[in-house]
């Protein structure tokens, strides 16, 4: 190894590159490096699928929350409604 390569190898670990990565070829460093961007991608379309379904899931149970509020008024209204054609 030339004077160069060690101490490129030298800097480079000391900014916490594994060390594998330093006996790579170029070819295999792009490969890697492909594989890992589609784990990125793969990574936020998951997100933003748990993103989605979290809005949704929250709309919902404002939705229900707005049900329950109706369901609690509504027999007071039918009991007064009944109470004045009967009276």
């Amino acid at each position: 190894m030339t004077s160069l390569a060690a101490g490129l190898e030298a800097e480079l670990e000391g900014e916490g590159v594994p060390p594998e990565l330093l006996t790579m070829s170029a070819a295999d460093i792009r490969q890697r490096n492909a594989l890992l961007q589609q784990e990125i991608s793969f990574m936020v379309r998951e997100s933003d699928r748990y993103r989605s379904e979290m809005r949704g899931l929250v709309a919902k149970a404002a939705e229900n929350k707005e049900k329950i509020k109706l369901n609690k008024v509504l027999p007071y209204l039918v009991a007064n409604v009944v109470e004045v054609r009967t009276a």
